[in-house]
């Protein structure tokens, strides 16, 4: 039998010198998890990214030429995929850093330079291929509280150098929530 689990990937992000109750990141994790499964056997319905989101400013987000993930205000990149591609997909054997079978793949995040508040990303896998699969944390909440966004200001977005461990090839999902918004990328992690 195939169970899954809902990990929390990194819970609250304080931006523009804001401090956000643990009332405001509570709200959050009582939403739903809104992660669909999918057949063992079938296709991932992996999302599609846009290349249009992140402003060219000089290099000043990383992965700014990826493909950026989300309905926002909250976006993310799989840096292990061609710059080019938009589907959600890479394959893992192009990922450089593994260790005991686990692969620690590299997914910046950002936020939109308007949005100020708590932001909780939850992930789990969506196929029934494997009871062994997991999707981990690769940052902890106390990195990610140093964001900060200046509002109006098109050239400072919200940036986290985050990753995602994950133990083997599959159909995975992850939700973002905001206080506003809750999005939802599919992805999938190829052989």
């Amino acid at each position: 039998m195939y169970v899954k689990s809902h990990m929390i990937l990194f819970t609250l992000l304080v931006v523009s010198g804001a401090s956000f109750s643990s009332a405001a990141s509570e709200l959050l994790h009582e939403r739903a998890l809104k992660l669909s499964s999918v057949e063992a056997t079938g296709a991932c319905p992996v999302s599609m990214g846009r290349h249009d989101l992140i402003p060219r400013f000089g290099g000043n987000v990383f992965c700014d030429t990826c493909a950026w993930h989300g309905d926002g205000p909250v976006y993310l990149a799989f840096a292990w995929a061609p710059p080019a591609r938009q589907a959600a997909w890479f394959v893992l054997s192009d990922v450089r850093n593994v260790s005991n079978g686990i692969y620690s793949v590299k997914t910046p995040v950002v936020a939109d330079p308007d949005y100020e508040g708590p932001i909780l990303i939850r992930g789990q896998r969506l196929d029934a291929r494997s009871e062994q699969s997991t999707l981990t944390p690769g940052a902890t909440a106390e990195n990610a509280a140093n964001l900060e966004v200046r509002a109006n200001d098109l050239s400072n977005w919200s940036f986290i150098g985050w990753g995602m461990k994950i133990s083997e090839p599959g159909c995975y999902g992850l939700q973002i929530d905001t206080k506003d918004a809750t999005s939802i990328v599919i992805f999938e992690a190829m052989e």
